[in-house]
């Protein structure tokens, strides 16, 4: 069956298009359809998902740093733009700097931090907040973004080498796999340093390749290693049949607000491999 379009910017075209008519929620998920929606060509966020989210990570609760992954991302894609008012640039500066990264810090967090996805959720976040103020104190630990970046450097690239050398905990994952996409799509945009922003883009030619040879027409018919009963009650909503969708043509779009979906359509400079798409192709 030939893919619904042929190229992948022909596929991201159709994504954005399909995109802009969707609703933003007023919850804290609607700002991962905005980032979507500004790539787009927005102009605007919506301000009752955008302070839902600002609440929901500065109040720490969990899985806060879903919601971080997605104002990291917001910010590094379009601070500066116009896009974003001044107090909301303010407003996701002060969270970065205020929150609590790992379970190594003071003070309470409720997120659980240690499974799979959370730990390089977390671990990205860190990295790149620290990234951006390098010599800012940061308010949890009263420590600084240079050090906020080597305490994150070293814990992203052994979780990266461990996938890599004994796979993944959570496998072939309809529910987290896309939760590892949205950390290492932001790693593999907005880091620095070449060598984590590399390893970060093989992990994600890794997932991917799973996702391809695991599917069929559009349907990640497998095992999972861990995932949430709705994921696997129908493939047809699946955060994956949408991925699978833009990655490869193959699928269909329902997902607005997926955090790897979204890092995908509006990574600056990643595109699927074509051995990738070719297999995924060979049902």
């Amino acid at each position: 069956r030939k893919p619904m379009a042929e190229t992948f910017e022909e596929r991201r075209q159709m994504y954005f298009d399909w995109l802009l008519e969707q609703e933003t929620p007023d919850s804290r998920g609607g700002v991962w359809v905005d980032i979507g929606k500004l790539a787009a060509g927005a102009d605007s966020i919506s301000t009752t998902s955008f302070q839902a989210t600002l609440d929901f990570v500065n109040e720490r609760k969990d899985p806060s740093d879903f919601y971080m992954t997605a104002l990291v991302r917001l910010y590094y894609l379009f601070a500066g733009s116009g896009k974003l008012t001044p107090e909301q640039e303010a407003a996701i500066e002060e969270a970065m700097l205020n929150a609590k990264y790992w379970l190594d810090e003071p003070n309470t967090s409720y997120v659980e931090m240690w499974t799979e996805n959370h730990q390089i959720l977390n671990h990205a976040n860190e990295y790149l907040a620290g990234q951006l103020f390098p010599d800012e104190k940061f308010s949890n630990n009263g420590a600084s973004g240079r050090w906020r970046m080597e305490h994150a450097r070293a814990k992203i690239l052994e979780w990266i080498d461990l996938r890599a050398r004994t796979g993944f905990a959570e496998w072939d994952s309809e529910t987290y796999y896309p939760e590892d996409l949205g950390a290492l799509f932001n790693l593999a945009d907005f880091a620095e340093d070449g060598e984590i922003a590399n390893r970060a883009v093989m992990l994600i030619d890794l997932i991917l390749f799973d996702i391809a040879v695991d599917s069929f027409y559009g349907q990640y018919a497998t095992s999972h290693g861990r995932v949430t009963p709705s994921s696997i009650q129908s493939a047809a909503g699946g955060s994956v049949t949408t991925l699978a969708a833009l990655a490869w043509g193959q699928g269909r779009f329902s997902s607005a607000g997926n955090m790897g979906v979204i890092g995908l359509a509006t990574s600056p400079g990643y595109s699927v491999p074509p051995v990738i798409q070719s297999l995924a192709l060979d049902n």
